[in-house]
């Protein structure tokens, strides 16, 4: 759907005045916190690159909250101290701590007993002492005691040490305390919305019942036979989930995607994929794309990126839109298979250095660091209700970390309060290139353009540190274990 922008700005104060009413009044209004023109239109003389590196499963506080006894310190300015109501059940950790199998299917169950402290703790726990509905009760077969699995470490947060690199990005740059993922669900489903804001797997799109998808149930392409994996689809006559069986590369649907748009535009574009699975790659569920992720086709969009990226960004050639997966899954900051302990933090800061280290390519770029959904774990954030551009059964997710990476950040080491998503890093795209948005969700968005300032001179780039000194790409990517089938949808 196309939708025009004239209502955009009224939109805005609608949706932000809903975000402030939901959340006390913490966040300012668009009219004192959103320049004129709007960010992607008043970046046209000064960005001509957007990159957007996508990592894996993680909540803002997993990453940047703390400020409790024995805990990592909060990110200054943002709002990331956890409640002391569940403070003594938040144990910190590494990127390696796992959680049990779809844990982002306690959504549904958090969301109704409304986050609290106490639902979180029986999801640890395994024990519930409400109504068990819509609160799991049993697990998929090939993995029954997963929603009573007592050892949970879904109250896990990644310890000050082993979040180091991402503070260190944090201060030089800017991070967001307001950003929520626009689903609920999980890796499936959110690489979707991150190649077309849509997506077959969405929990939120099914209005009741059985869904009925007119025979795309079967994937564009498995390795594995299409009843080898499960995912969760939300019945919402009943409250929580189904389970359906999918090949290991998730539904086969047509849709416009990003990529559509960009290429309507002539915009050019690539798309650096993780090793050669396609696991994180949003494309492989849209049927006229999957035959075309092939890295090996004349023109492709497609390349990998442990083969690929650095050495076309050393020789200075990025695409004007480019999305970025990790190389390898150990440094995709997966749960259970991450680079243990930093998992893929180093391995994001050495993208941005790479691009940082070209002052050419580095004074035209921008670059937003998000993950693709929430992981199962814990953020003391209460999602805010849907409202415009989020009113079509969606309902914005699990607040997530988000850094926006640019010579021209308004604020450096500053923390944004402005309610966002990943649609408004397309609405900014949108702005910049002159692209029509895909929906209502990157219509009505933020366009990001509190983050910027560009009317200043462009910051010369400064390297960031590693945690690990001697952070080597391939070494960390020969520490990948493999992930089973059934893992890949979280």
């Amino acid at each position: 759907m196309r939708v025009n922008r004239v209502r955009l700005m009224a939109a805005t104060v609608a949706l932000t005045a809903l975000f402030v009413a939901c959340h006390g009044g913490s966040v300012a209004p668009p009219s004192a916190a959103l320049p004129t023109p709007p960010g992607g239109i008043a970046a046209r003389d000064k960005i001509t690159h957007v990159v957007v590196i996508s990592e894996e499963n993680r909540t803002y506080d997993d990453i940047f909250g703390g400020g409790f006894s024995g805990g990592p310190p909060i990110y200054l300015g943002g709002d990331g101290a956890i409640p002391s109501d569940i403070a003594s059940e938040i144990k910190p950790g590494g990127f390696n701590t796992d959680v049990a199998y779809n844990a982002h299917d306690y959504y549904r169950c958090l969301q109704v007993n409304n986050f609290s402290a106490t639902t979180w703790g029986n999801m640890k726990a395994g024990v519930w002492t409400q109504s068990p509905q819509p609160c799991p009760t049993t697990g998929p077969p090939y993995n029954p005691d997963a929603f009573a699995h007592a050892d949970r470490a879904a109250l896990t947060i990644i310890d000050g040490v082993h979040r180091a690199t991402y503070t260190a990005l944090a201060n030089e740059f800017e991070i967001s305390d307001a950003y929520y993922a626009i689903q609920d669900a999980d890796s499936f489903a959110g690489h979707q919305f991150i190649v077309a804001l849509r997506s077959r797997n969405d929990l939120g799109e099914l209005i009741s019942g059985t869904p009925t998808r007119g025979g795309e149930l079967m994937s564009c392409g498995s390795a594995v036979g299409t009843n080898d994996v499960q995912t969760p689809v939300l019945n919402r006559t009943n409250g929580f989930t189904t389970w359906q069986y999918e090949g290991d590369t998730g539904v086969c649907w047509n849709g416009p995607t990003f990529g559509d748009a960009l290429d309507a535009a002539h915009v050019s574009w690539r798309h650096y994929s993780t090793d050669n699975t396609g696991v994180f790659n949003g494309f492989i569920n849209f049927r006229s794309w999957y035959p075309l992720t092939d890295p090996n086709l004349p023109g492709s969009h497609f390349r990998i990126s442990i083969n690929d990226l650095y050495n076309d960004i050393n020789a200075g050639d990025l695409p004007q839109f480019t999305w970025v997966k990790p190389p390898c899954i150990a440094l995709s900051d997966h749960p259970g298979v991450s680079h243990d302990p930093f998992g893929g933090s180093d391995w994001v800061a050495s993208v941005v250095n790479k691009i940082g280290a070209n002052q050419a390519l580095w004074q035209h770029t921008v670059i937003f660091v998000v993950w693709d959904d929430w992981g199962g774990f814990y953020d003391h954030k209460i999602p805010p209700q849907p409202g415009i551009g989020l009113d079509d059964g969606l309902t914005p997710g699990m607040r997530q970390p988000f850094i926006v990476i640019s010579p021209y950040d308004r604020t450096p080491g500053g923390v944004n309060h402005d309610f966002t998503t990943y649609a408004s890093v397309l609405h900014f795209t949108e702005e910049l290139y002159g692209i029509a948005p895909l929906n209502t969700l990157d219509a009505y968005a933020n366009d990001l353009g509190s983050f910027f300032d560009f009317s200043k001179q462009y910051t010369p780039f400064v390297s960031i540190p590693y945690a690990e000194p001697q952070f080597d790409v391939n070494t960390a990517c020969a520490t990948y274990h493999g992930i089973a089938p059934y893992e890949i949808d979280r």
